[in-house]
């Protein structure tokens, strides 16, 4: 089946917007892991208005916990202003799945953890990085301002205190020669989403994720980890 170009457009924006209030996800304080998760799989489901209406139900099965569960996580995250929750009706007046509403904001306090002192909601030029041609005078500085596709990953990324300027450059040596930048997003997603209630120190930083190619592993620990757990009973 075709496409035409508007559709993919389409696909290809709501994706990134997607990402990005996955991004801010990742970042916002929510008090405890479950209304992390909660929130992180609401903002999966964003459409560019930052709006999506899964049903309870289907919201408890992807968080894997029950559904009175989900609808406390959801409640709390309202009452901390993360969203805010629309009830919606057929037209024959039936109740539907609630639309929920993510208040998402690039600029504020919460969204600028790990983020370099830039002034929010600018455009970036989007850095060519010479050095991979063997340019060695085009080493980007700390006051260089990154492609929005890094920033968006950086932010994603559970642990982002480590040198920013070496990720970029290893992030851009690996999307161009060894995996693209949605199957990557997706794999940093995965590994941010088991990292949710672990001390960070424990985690690597984003270099060495990205130095030893440890995207590939992420599937393969979740696997560990539930086969450790059945034989546990």
């Amino acid at each position: 089946m075709q496409y035409s170009p508007e559709t993919r457009r389409l696909t290809k924006q709501r994706g990134r917007m997607s990402f990005q209030a996955m991004a801010w996800a990742a970042k916002r304080p929510c008090k405890n892991p479950i209304n992390k998760l909660v929130l992180l799989m609401l903002a999966n489901y964003a459409d560019e208005n930052n709006e999506t209406w899964p049903s309870y139900s289907h919201l408890a099965n992807l968080c894997e916990c029950s559904e009175r569960t989900a609808m406390r996580a959801v409640k709390a995250l309202e009452e901390d202003g993360a969203l805010t929750i629309e009830q919606r009706f057929s037209e024959g007046g039936k109740q539907t799945s609630n639309r929920f509403v993510l208040h998402v904001s690039r600029g504020d306090k919460n969204d600028r953890v790990g983020v370099t002192k830039t002034t929010p909601n600018t455009v970036r030029d989007i850095h060519i990085d010479n050095s991979l041609r063997g340019d060695k005078n085009s080493t980007p500085n700390d006051s260089q301002k990154y492609c929005q596709d890094f920033e968006d990953w950086w932010t994603m990324y559970p642990r982002n205190d480590g040198s920013k300027k070496k990720a970029y450059e290893l992030w851009q040596r690996v999307t161009k020669k060894e995996i693209d930048v949605k199957t990557l997003n997706l794999a940093t997603f995965k590994f941010m989403k088991a990292s949710i209630g672990k001390d960070k120190k424990f985690l690597p930083h984003a270099t060495t994720w990205l130095n030893q190619g440890r995207w590939e592993t992420v599937d393969q620990a979740k696997a560990i980890t539930t086969n450790r757990n059945s034989l546990a009973g």
